[in-house]
């Protein structure tokens, strides 16, 4: 019987019962397994299905039930074939048992028969899980206002009081002659503050505007440079060498990710430069007031996705993240993990503490795509804020 089939009935076991009659425990005369296996092997050769003897007591005690129990059909099983002419069987004969009938295997019989004993590629025990920190984001733009008003405020504290008159932005009644001479003689090689104290203030109010609408993008660059790189591992439980498998993961909503960064985050030079504070500022010889030399420092190298046995992809999708992973080769019981260094995953404010992620593997010498699931929590806050401290 073919597998499928043997399955629905009694867990796929033949069970064969002697000694009932007329529903009446009138029993067998007592034997032993090796007496019927004696009997049985001419018929079934030494290679024949497993079967084992069940033993129940009848109604006289020197009798017994005996129950024959026929082990269920695998895929690989061969065709087991009579091999002696007896009552009701002949040389060379296939029989198969349909329900309540025993009968001579038929073609279509033939052909499931020889199918089910065609080796098949067994089954690969697959498991993924996200082994790396995954945090909550809390964004509070408070924090932001309030760095920004902190710099603006310091720069106003920079012009005069109304009272007070200056030379060259000092407060004459604090300087004495000699202060006075000294300072005349050093405005030579300083340029004059040229602005109106209104002009200065506009300044700093649009340097506000601009700073506060930089922010989010700064942000996004802390969490590129500051966060956990994204690692996702994948176990090969089962003893199949796997060649070319792909695997397409499926992060439930909820989690976002970003391009990871090794640039070395300066606040100050990735925000809209500052109006220059007010007073005197020394002039620059040979021009060199015009170098930007932040810009020495804002070019890194991009890192590949791709390292040695395995490629990893992430991909920001409408609802979710997508992240697709690609493995050369995965011998039997070996687990690897996705490329660090390429993205990193964070929950947005307000997510959950617990996340799923479904997947779908397929691979070479496999006929099948193979499913499943895991979860991740949360490993705690991360707040944007903290890059204030640096």
């Amino acid at each position: 019987m073919i597998q499928v089939d043997a399955e629905r009935y009694m867990g796929g076991h033949g069970i064969m019962v002697w000694g009932i009659n007329n529903g009446q425990l009138a029993g067998l005369s007592r034997t032993e397994d090796h007496q019927l296996q004696s009997r049985l092997e001419p018929y079934l050769t030494p290679d024949g299905p497993y079967w084992r003897g069940i033993r129940l007591p009848a109604l006289s005690s020197d009798r017994e039930i005996l129950i024959i129990d026929v082990a269920p059909p695998l895929e690989g099983d061969p065709m087991y074939i009579c091999h002696k002419d007896g009552a009701g069987v002949a040389d060379g004969d296939v029989y198969v048992r349909y329900k309540t009938e025993s009968r001579k295997a038929r073609s279509a019989d033939l052909n499931r028969l020889q199918a089910r004993a065609k080796p098949r590629t067994p089954v690969p025990e697959i498991a993924a899980s996200l082994t790396s920190p995954l945090y909550q984001v809390v964004d509070d733009p408070a924090h932001d206002e309030e760095y920004i008003r902190k710099i603006a405020q310091s720069l106003l504290r920079a012009l005069p009081e109304k009272s007070s008159k200056s030379i060259h932005g000092w407060p004459s009644q604090q300087l004495g002659l000699a202060d006075r001479t000294l300072i005349e003689a050093f405005a030579t090689v300083q340029s004059t503050e040229n602005r109106s104290p209104e002009q200065y203030r506009n300044q700093i109010s649009e340097w506000s505007d601009k700073a506060l609408n930089s922010l989010p993008r700064i942000k996004q660059l802390f969490l590129a440079t500051s966060l956990p790189d994204a690692v996702i591992r994948i176990d090969n439980r089962s003893d199949k060498f796997i060649k070319s498998m792909q695997f397409d993961i499926h992060l439930s909503p909820g989690i976002s990710a970003i391009q990871a960064s090794e640039k070395e985050l300066s606040l100050s030079d990735e925000m809209p430069g500052r109006p220059r504070r007010w007073g005197p500022t020394p002039t620059m010889p040979l021009g060199l007031g015009a170098f930007d030399t932040r810009a020495l420092l804002r070019s890194t190298a991009r890192i590949p996705n791709i390292r040695g046995n395995v490629s990893t992809h992430f991909q920001n999708g409408p609802s979710n993240v997508r992240v697709i992973v690609h493995i050369d080769e995965l011998r039997p019981r070996q687990t690897v993990s996705t490329n660090a260094r390429i993205a990193k995953l964070y929950l947005a404010d307000g997510s959950t503490g617990s996340v799923s992620a479904t997947w779908t593997a397929t691979m070479a010498d496999y006929d099948g795509v193979l499913r499943g699931e895991f979860m991740t929590s949360a490993s705690g806050v991360f707040e944007t804020s903290q890059m204030y401290g640096r």
